[in-house]
């Protein structure tokens, strides 16, 4: 099952990537996004990761310029 999961991934995203968590931590399962974000920081190479919280407007500055061809 990983296999198969890492090359679908491996087909849709290309170019330059941006993996959106968006999230409140203390509403539980509502932080999921964020959680990931967090975790995926640092760690996934040409990624750009952008932990959002609970307000993704905020950040839109920042998203847009990272030029991403796949979010």
């Amino acid at each position: 099952m990983d296999n198969l999961l890492a090359a679908k991934l491996k087909s849709i995203l290309k170019g330059n990537v941006s993996v959106l968590g968006i999230g409140n931590l203390l509403k539980q399962d509502d932080g999921f996004g964020s959680l990931l974000a967090k975790r995926l920081s640092g760690r996934v190479k040409n990624f750009n990761v952008f932990d959002l919280e609970d307000g993704p407007e905020n950040m839109l500055t920042k998203v847009l310029k990272a030029r991403s061809d796949t979010i």
